[in-house]
């Protein structure tokens, strides 16, 4: 994973009797697995990506409300070691029943700025990789094939869609990430939906007038369950 080809010294007999792996070949296999990630229907992708997006809004509100409440927690502890200080500098508690308790509240704040830290990423970042993720299924096809790509741009689109590209009996065997299998598969079962939709619009002739708006209403109920649930 990561690397575009790879490069064997053939210093084992077993290697020396394998034949090379032509870059073409194995160029082309990833060029058609990329094909199988594009969804044919554009309009679907825009609705998937904005469903991410409001269902990040709302879950961000959320983790608004639960940061808030980080905070509020942590200014208590902070007031309670504060007022802990104060009880040691009277001569209210002993010494070693300050430190005991200073120690136990040093924890607990170090524990609520972790999950602070948490909170103020893993929402936003789980929500913009999956939107990342989703528009580069889309793309990496044309950006793959791009003649202006670099190398390690190359490699990037690969790292993030492939789990691995492998050899074996001189052929190339791919295999996505779970996220890009995902897409294959829903992207297969669109593009099976509306190939069927189509020989039903060739051998339909009744209802020519509005043939065209049903199925099209039709086609958006069997396509975007694909989709529910990403």
């Amino acid at each position: 994973k990561g690397h575009l080809y790879g490069a064997c010294q053939r210093d084992l007999q077993e290697c020396r009797n394998n034949k090379y792996l032509r870059e073409e070949l194995a160029h082309d296999t990833l060029t058609e697995k990329l094909d199988e990630l594009i969804c044919p229907s554009p309009e679907i992708v825009e609705w998937l990506v904005n469903q991410l997006e409001d269902e990040y809004k709302h879950s961000n509100d959320a983790a608004e409300e639960y940061r808030k409440s980080l905070e509020i927690k942590l200014e208590r502890l902070s007031r309670m070691d504060e007022m802990l200080y104060d009880d040691k500098l009277a001569g209210d508690i002993t010494k070693e029943r300050y430190e005991a308790k200073h120690k136990s509240i040093l924890e607990q704040i170090q524990t609520v700025k972790d999950d602070l830290s948490i909170a103020d990423s893993t929402s936003a970042q789980r929500h913009e990789e999956a939107i990342d993720l989703i528009k580069l299924t889309q793309t990496a096809k044309d950006e793959y094939l791009d003649s202006d790509i670099t190398s390690e741009a190359k490699r990037s689109i690969l790292t993030e869609l492939f789990e691995s590209v492998t050899l074996k009996d001189n052929s190339v065997s791919v295999k996505y990430t779970f996220f890009a299998e995902s897409v294959a598969k829903r992207s297969r079962k669109t593009k099976e939906i509306m190939e069927g939709q189509n020989m039903l619009n060739r051998t339909d002739k009744n209802n020519e007038n509005n043939r065209g708006e049903i199925n099209k209403k039709d086609l958006k109920n069997e396509i975007y369950p694909v989709w529910q649930g990403h």
